[in-house]
């Protein structure tokens, strides 16, 4: 895990994003043992702080994360919320270099999306098709 994080360049993103703050315990290490824990061991953000020193070794935690306590994950949470703009544009292209992606085109599947007409409810508004021609008994992901 510590090595996607690295390869992501997570580490350098939260770092630099955190210069300007300060904080007293290391954020950046709270929010990989919250994904870490996550994927590895899945519960909630309480329970992370039972995870991380006791099932799991967190490198940069002061005992691998033993005795960091909830407020402190919580902080990390906060500061994600924050930063959760900036983060998902890095995230966005560091994974599209990673996978060589070409994401110059976009699809996106419309088939099973049915919509209403005129506010009428979906049974009445097709029941002559005059939108297309939707059969009766597919179901609407939209509501009239």
């Amino acid at each position: 895990m510590d090595a996607l994080w690295h390869e992501l360049e997570l580490d350098r993103f939260f770092l630099e994003a955190l210069n300007e703050r300060a904080f007293e315990q290391p954020v950046e290490r709270a929010l990989f043992a919250l994904v870490a824990q996550r994927a590895l061991a899945p519960d909630s953000k309480l329970a992370c702080t039972r995870w991380a020193g006791s099932r799991a070794w967190i490198s940069g935690l002061e005992n691998g994360g033993q005795g960091f306590e909830s407020q402190h994950f919580y902080r990390a949470m906060d500061f994600l919320f924050a930063a959760m703009p900036e983060l998902q544009q890095h995230l966005y292209f560091q994974v599209t270099d990673l996978l060589n992606a070409d994401v110059s085109v976009l699809f996106y599947d419309t088939t099973a999306v049915l919509p209403n007409g005129a506010g009428k409810p979906f049974h009445k508004a097709f029941r002559g098709r005059p939108y297309g021609s939707v059969e009766e008994h597919r179901m609407s992901w939209t509501s009239g």
